[in-house]
């Protein structure tokens, strides 16, 4: 772990003058919470992992050309999750409801994955019309697992309630419900199963042509990824997707769509090790596709010049 007297707690380790509310687009919200975990709890730890090692992140992208913090990454405090798990997801509405007021980007790290659906919720008391981008190696469509309906493995099923449609990306467990679910409702959700991409990219533009909307959200399971490269994860499953066939799959949604908030969830850390380390780099590179998008087409980032 990195020695919090020599680093600010902020994603990166930025300074206030791109890590200050008032003037940062990109809001990290960290969320501790992993009471729906039914294999190998530790997702609590993810967050502080995350953060930890983002600050050894070169700010530098050479893909891009670009310092990917320019548009400003304000990181909020840890979310107090020693309260009633359904009082968690309330005040984390409220925290997502603030941002998005504020005119802000939100990325809320988990944490479990029960947790992402306080952000689709409140995004689409916000915006309405969106679909959901799914990266998961589970379906997560059980109406109730565990005698919960909030359950992480129950995330996909509850944004299905919310009226909003969704395209899974690296699915490569479920049950027999789950999938005669998912063949019953082409309409609502279309699942690209890891089997099918992991050879080839002549689905991406399949995956592009089944989002219906302009607007989408992505939830990430850092399962999605093969264990080979995330290991440290509740339920890890092989056979998962590859860093640049994830890239690539991000990037053409940040390039064809327009993505409104993400979050990161389910990563355990057990020790210091390259798990939480490849998930900072992850959400950075992810706002490294937004910001050069948005200098793309000309928008104001922070001009001032920032040592690391």
């Amino acid at each position: 772990m990195i020695n919090n007297y020599f680093y600010p707690l902020n994603f990166a380790g930025l300074g206030k003058e791109y890590s200050d509310y008032k003037s940062s687009f990109f809001t990290i919200i960290p969320v501790p919470f992993d009471s729906s975990t039914s294999y190998s709890p530790g997702a609590r730890k993810g967050p502080l992992a995350i953060i930890d090692s983002s600050i050894q992140l070169e700010w530098f992208d050479d893909e891009l050309e670009l310092e990917n913090y320019k548009l400003g990454i304000h990181t909020f405090n840890f979310l107090d999750t020693k309260i009633h798990p359904e009082k968690t997801v309330e005040i984390l509405e409220k925290v997502v409801g603030k941002v998005l007021k504020d005119g802000k980007f939100p990325i809320v790290i988990g944490g479990d994955h029960s947790l992402s659906y306080a952000p689709i919720k409140s995004l689409k008391e916000k915006i309405g019309n969106f679909t959901v981008i799914h990266f998961d190696a589970h379906s997560d469509l059980r109406d109730e697992y565990q005698g919960s309906k909030h359950s992480h493995a129950c995330t996909a099923r509850r944004i299905l309630d919310l009226d909003i449609p969704v395209v899974q990306i690296g699915i490569r467990s479920l049950t027999r419900e789950d999938y005669n679910f998912i063949k019953s409702n082409p309409s609502k959700i279309k699942t690209f199963f890891a089997r099918e991409i992991y050879n080839s990219t002549k689905d991406y533009p399949l995956i592009e042509k089944a989002i219906k909307t302009d607007n989408i959200y992505i939830t990430f399971d850092v399962d999605v990824f093969d264990p080979s490269i995330i290991p440290s994860t509740g339920t890890p499953e092989p056979g998962g997707l590859g860093w640049y066939q994830v890239l690539e799959i991000l990037k053409m949604l940040v390039n064809k769509r327009n993505l409104i908030g993400f979050d990161v969830v389910e990563l355990a850390p057990n020790t210091s090790g390259p798990s939480e380390f490849i998930i900072a780099k992850l959400i950075y590179k992810l706002i490294g596709y937004i910001t050069f998008k948005k200098e793309k087409k000309g928008e104001k980032i922070i001009k001032k010049e920032h040592k690391h």
